[in-house]
């Protein structure tokens, strides 16, 4: 038996436990880490991207609107930014 996930409109199968279907929706609701932020937030490090702030303050501006943001992961970031030119 299939089912339309709510999230997209393919069909998907459900999993014996619903512990699984709960922890599998949420991984695809809410990214974490480096993954959030190329997601959902890159445009907005890129929009306080202006070569006088610092990594940290660009951190503290996107947390500031989107809730915390781990400094490290927004470094990542820019380094993989910097290494595509």
């Amino acid at each position: 038996m299939r089912f339309l996930s709510p999230l997209s409109n393919t069909a998907t199968r459900p999993t014996s436990e619903p512990s699984q279907q709960m922890s599998a929706q949420a991984s695809v609701r809410k990214p974490t880490g480096i993954k959030m932020l190329r997601e959902k937030l890159s445009f907005e490090a890129i929009n306080f991207t202006d070569g006088k702030r610092s990594i940290l303050e660009i951190t503290r501006a996107v947390s500031a609107e989107y809730g915390p943001v781990e400094i490290q992961n927004v470094y990542d970031f820019f380094k993989i930014l910097e290494k595509a030119g």
